[in-house]
């Protein structure tokens, strides 16, 4: 169902919840207790408001057409998820101690999803298990060059801490810590290449985030 006003409305004190949907059942999103805006990229089948986007770029192209469009009305946390967030928190990543990597809070159940954007207040959380890569994609997509688009965009890093599926909760003064030229100008890099920059673009959220302009 397209609406004419998606932006579904339940707590404003609450986290926008920003869902980049193919053909994932969303019905969770009824009884999560935030606003929320699907971007169905997928089958003409919900029952919840939603706005219809093309097929292409990956979640962070429908992440970023998010920040871009509406700017200049991000004035709470945005949680950005997946159709289906909950399949990234099957298993979490830990050290070869066995304590969580970074010293961050390994999420394990779904319930822990919601608690987490429903008590958020500041910064940026990771939503699902974290990982790590290098600037060569290693170690799971040797060749990736993320150290390329990461230069190019002045987040550069020895490593990158990164959520795979790119689901993260961030306050609105770290998305504005960059200008919305800033984030077109990425958008315009991001589709120049989206197939690999979408996979590149996953790697370097975090590192995005935490780096002002």
């Amino acid at each position: 169902m397209n609406d004419p006003d998606p932006l579904h409305s339940v707590k404003a004190s609450r986290p926008h919840l920003v869902v980049s949907r193919y053909n994932e059942d969303v019905s969770w999103l009824k009884d999560f207790g935030c606003n929320y805006t699907i971007y169905n990229k997928g089958e003409d089948d919900l029952d919840l408001p939603c706005v219809k986007k093309e097929n292409k770029g990956r979640e962070g192209g429908t992440f970023l057409d998010h920040i871009i469009e509406n700017y200049d009305q991000i004035n709470s946390p945005v949680a950005f998820l997946q159709g289906d967030p909950f399949d990234h928190f099957k298993q979490s990543s830990m050290t070869s101690k066995g304590t969580p990597l970074h010293g961050l809070d390994v999420i394990k159940n779904d319930e822990a999803l919601k608690e987490l954007i429903h008590n958020f207040r500041s910064g940026v959380t990771l939503l699902g298990r974290p990982e790590t890569c290098d600037g060569n994609g290693m170690p799971w997509f040797k060749g990736l060059n993320v150290d390329g688009l990461a230069e190019r965009i002045g987040v550069k890093q020895d490593s990158y801490l990164i959520c795979p599926g790119a689901q993260y909760v961030v306050s609105e003064d770290r998305i504005k810590s960059k200008s919305l030229d800033w984030w077109k100008n990425l958008r315009d890099a991001f589709y120049e290449d989206e197939h690999l920059n979408g996979h590149i673009l996953e790697r370097l959220w975090f590192a995005i985030y935490n780096k002002d302009e």
